[in-house]
């Protein structure tokens, strides 16, 4: 029938597709090394600085929680070195959270869009089938998320910073949705939407 969509799927490509998507985890959370070591009103050591550019870069903040005297209650204030958010009220400068890395601020945004979208390349690449419909290949890029996914909320809950005043934690509910579903989902699609315009 003209017009209706046609999935291919196996067990193959959903297992490269896994693959891939923890790749693609790993190959961004890395990259985020480059950036050196952040500070937020002191230097955090370099796994967390690279967690939080990974993660500020999908467009999770970092929300900054401090008591607010006597009251017993508390202030959230969201930060992103990334996009420049909050940035002046915790730094003299907008370039100090971010002062050891060599890549302008904000292309760290792409740093996720390049990792995803080859990797939906990459899966289609490695499951290769002359006969692949544009839905199977859009497809397989997008089941990325089932490595990616995972990955992204548990380094969520995983990566933070407690000081003396402040505690910094992830935006746990922009992580699962938007970090961890979203960006594998359309990116990862566009990726395999890539691969088969290029067959």
């Amino acid at each position: 029938m003209t017009g209706r969509l046609r999935f291919d799927l196996t067990a193959t490509r959903v297992r490269n597709a896994t693959g891939t998507g923890v790749v693609a985890y790993a190959a961004g959370f890395l990259a985020s090394f480059l950036a050196g070591r952040v500070r937020i009103g002191e230097s955090l050591d370099q796994v967390t600085s690279a967690g939080i550019v990974f993660y500020n870069s999908h467009l999770v903040d970092l929300i900054s929680t401090r008591p607010t005297g006597g009251s017993g209650g508390t202030s959230r204030d969201p930060i992103n070195l990334v996009t420049g958010r909050a940035l002046s009220e915790f730094y003299a400068s907008p370039t100090e959270g971010l002062h050891q890395s060599p890549i302008p601020d904000a292309a760290w945004l792409l740093l996720p869009v390049v990792v995803l979208i080859s990797a939906g390349v990459l899966v289609n690449v490695a499951s290769d089938s002359e006969s692949v419909t544009a839905e199977t290949a859009v497809l397989t890029g997008s089941l990325t998320t089932l490595g990616y996914f995972p990955l992204v909320v548990a380094g969520a809950l995983l990566i933070g910073h407690r000081g003396e005043v402040y505690v910094y934690l992830l935006d746990l509910a922009t992580a699962t949705g938007v970090a961890g579903a979203m960006y594998p989902l359309v990116l990862g699609g566009l990726g395999g939407y890539f691969y088969h315009k290029l067959l």
